[in-house]
């Protein structure tokens, strides 16, 4: 009986810290990454907008095990792509889209996280677009739900891979390159 009893204050005692340690993890997060493509703004934005073209540049493919379904206008404001796999279900929606910035939304199924999305483009310097890509997110304030605070804490490592897979991808199709100068 005392080694029941000793199992189960054990398991309580690890449920606590556990539960403990998931208020100590940050209720928001921001990644942000950038690229440098050879491409105009009026290219990146018909790219962009449009979520139909996604899986063509994005981490979210078919060949990654990624199904799609798309909803709403075909670019631009409104347009809505849902995609699915056996490790993740979420929505993206696109709230803004313009020469400068294309802006979007991010839910997770079963996350309370909130998910905002910033594809900043700059074409200050001739013959290139510069994409600053930003990704934050945050737990309502409210939230009391530690499982919730792992989850963002694991969606943000999730994200980052998936940002950084998609601007590879991207570079591979637009990339900057500067021609190596001769040497006389």
């Amino acid at each position: 009986m005392s080694i029941l009893f000793t199992f189960i204050v054990l398991i309580a005692v690890l449920a606590l810290v556990a539960a403990v340690f998931a208020f100590m993890l940050p209720q928001s997060w921001r990644i942000e990454e950038v690229a440098q493509l050879a491409a105009s703004p009026k290219e990146l934005l018909a790219l962009f907008q449009t979520p139909a073209n996604w899986p063509n540049w994005s981490a979210w493919t078919k060949e990654q095990g990624y199904s799609f379904s798309f909803e709403g206008p075909e670019a631009g404001p409104g347009a809505m792509m849902f995609w699915k796999s056996k490790q993740i279900s979420a929505k993206l929606i696109i709230t803004q889209a313009n020469e400068q910035q294309i802006n979007f939304e991010l839910e997770v199924d079963r996350s309370p996280l909130k998910i905002q999305g910033i594809m900043a483009l700059d074409n200050s310097i001739p013959d290139y677009t510069q994409l600053a890509w930003r990704l934050e997110a945050d737990l309502p304030h409210n939230s009391k739900d530690p499982l919730g605070r792992y989850q963002a804490y694991f969606l943000k490592n999730y994200f980052k891979t998936s940002l950084l897979y998609s601007l590879q991808r991207l570079e591979a199709d637009y990339g900057f390159f500067e021609e190596e100068e001769e040497e006389e």
